[in-house]
């Protein structure tokens, strides 16, 4: 199941976890036999999904990144031109559109981890 999280804060809070614990990127990169490089992205919120590598950098900091789940969207908040394309596709009934977008997002979470 694919869980994004809130990559930019839970970035800033590896890097205050490797603060915490008195270790740089490169000793924290070591330790996990992982690149700095890796480390960097990660601290510069450049990932969307809680993934391996997340999850053994936020062990090594003792972070739970379930604390930076993303909350999935609601109905509401999709751009309307993309309800009102998907509505016309449907044959013009959007509740049942909006019943679709559910499905697809409930889908999306089912979706393999990259």
């Amino acid at each position: 199941m694919r869980v994004y999280l809130q990559s930019h804060e839970l970035g800033k809070a590896i890097a205050k976890g490797l603060l915490r614990l008195g270790q740089t990127q490169i000793q924290a990169a070591n330790a996990l036999k992982i690149t700095q490089g890796q480390i960097s992205h990660l601290i510069a919120g450049d990932f969307k999904t809680k993934n391996n590598l997340v999850l053994r950098v936020c062990e090594y900091v003792h972070i739970d990144s379930d604390e930076f789940r993303l909350a999935p969207p609601k109905v509401d908040d999709i751009d309307p031109q993309a309800i009102i394309a998907l509505t016309r596709a449907c044959g013009g009934q959007q509740r049942k559109t909006a019943a679709v977008i559910r499905v697809l997002l409930a889908l999306e979470s089912l979706a393999p981890a990259d």
